[in-house]
């Protein structure tokens, strides 16, 4: 599988950085397949190919997970979903937020998230950490996806 084919599943429940977090992407220059979900429970629904994501061709199994953490719905939860099911404990989660919250950090990545990325201020700023993410994650040979071997 190409970089470029790899799914990014963003996880985010405010519209308007669904929008930002796009736009940067395509700005770097990512054509990656970006699906945008606004809460854990759909998040897990999307990852078990369950209700509206059944059709795989059409929603595939992601490569990396982009988490924002605070979300109403406690983020943590599918951080510690993903790494208890063995299909997807290797997932790639990299936790977007706009906290900066040592102890918000430290409780995602004591819960297994990869990574922990703050939100910056500025459009500039916001490209430079998604293109810093997309670049970390999106073109490391090491994950292959147990549901589908790729």
């Amino acid at each position: 599988m190409k970089a470029s084919e790899r799914t990014v599943l963003i996880v985010e429940d405010n519209a308007d950085d669904a929008t930002l977090i796009s736009m940067a992407f395509r700005r770097c220059g990512f054509e990656n397949p970006l699906v945008i979900v606004h809460g854990p429970a759909e998040a897990m629904s999307y990852l078990l190919g369950e209700g509206e994501f059944v059709d795989r061709a059409k929603f595939p199994f992601p490569y990396l997970i982009l988490l924002d953490h605070a979300l109403p719905e406690d983020g943590s939860r599918v951080i510690k979903w993903v790494r208890r099911d063995r299909c997807y404990d290797c997932l790639p989660i990299v936790v977007f937020t706009g906290s900066d919250d040592p102890q918000e950090q430290n409780r995602a990545l004591g819960s297994g998230a990869n990574a922990y990325e703050v939100k910056p201020q500025g459009y500039e700023n916001f490209v430079r950490v998604i293109k810093r993410i997309g670049e970390s994650w999106l073109f490391r040979g090491d994950f292959i996806s147990k549901e589908t071997g790729v």
